[in-house]
């Protein structure tokens, strides 16, 4: 997916089309209580994930709202190409100055 939004945006970047990928965190879903359910054969790393999920109710869907409105919105018009999680502090990106080489899905460390 993230490959596929990242030549997405390329494409249609010249007709004022931006295309990003969102990652909304760990959340307390459904899907959290089959992977306890599954215990070990769910792996150790999702099933660590799962039980943090459960205890801490994960990421609020406010936090999710938050980071999806941005980018629906005009703020985020020179944001393209990226992946963008709701952990990061991404609202530095509202007012930065993106250069073409930054218009990558590639993590950057600088959020």
């Amino acid at each position: 997916m993230v490959r596929l939004a990242e030549t997405l945006a390329a494409e249609v970047a010249d007709y004022n089309i931006q295309v990003n990928c969102l990652s909304p965190g760990n959340a307390y879903t459904h899907m959290t209580d089959q992977v306890l359910r599954a215990g070990a054969r769910a792996g150790e790393k999702n099933l660590e994930e799962a039980r943090q999920a459960r205890d801490t109710g994960g990421v609020p869907p406010e936090q999710q709202l938050q980071l999806a409105l941005f980018l629906a919105s005009e703020r985020s018009n020179h944001i393209s190409g990226r992946l963008l999680r709701v952990q990061d502090d991404w609202r530095k990106l509202e007012n930065s100055k993106l250069g073409p080489e930054t218009y990558m899905l590639r993590r950057s460390d600088r959020l």
